[in-house]
């Protein structure tokens, strides 16, 4: 049986902050909201899918490949409820699930023969976005990142 490996994907609503500075909607500063809107509810659910996905065994392609899916789905759904100050935060992390999964498409879901090129070259715009998302959730939410990577695979 071949090891396990831990899937590294674009830095999503629930990434911990990255370093990068890169001008995003939002600056910096408390957010306003409510903690039980049609936003936040969505925002734990997708936590929840994508907190799992990183912990999910990177050569189950078919995993990989359904996991994306519902992901993909989530933030489409979440799209319509986006706070509006953070909605260009939400374009980016979305275009980043989008460019995982098509580079990924190319491959069958091969992690290990994915060109991952365009997203490393947008690692600092994709930690920014999500950092904003990250904080907004935290602040209005109430939700933890719970999970520790920034990387972009």
């Amino acid at each position: 049986m071949a090891p396990s490996t831990t899937i590294a994907l674009p830095a999503v609503p629930t990434t911990a902050p990255v370093t990068a500075a890169v001008p995003t909607s939002s600056v910096a500063g408390t957010f306003a909201g409510e903690r039980e809107s049609e936003w936040c509810l969505r925002a734990a659910e997708l936590n929840l899918l994508t907190t799992a996905f990183r912990q999910s065994d990177a050569a189950d392609r078919d995993a990989v490949r359904e996991s994306l899916a519902t992901i993909l789905d989530r933030i489409g759904r979440i799209a319509a409820v986006v706070p509006p100050e953070i909605a260009d935060d939400l374009a980016v992390s979305s275009d980043a699930f989008a460019m995982l999964d098509a580079a990924l498409a190319q491959v069958g879901y091969d992690f290990a023969e994915a060109d991952l090129s365009e997203l490393d070259a947008r690692t600092a715009e994709i930690g920014a976005a999500n950092e904003v998302i990250r904080r907004y959730n935290h602040d209005v939410c109430g939700l933890d990142a719970g999970v520790t990577g920034q990387e972009v695979p």
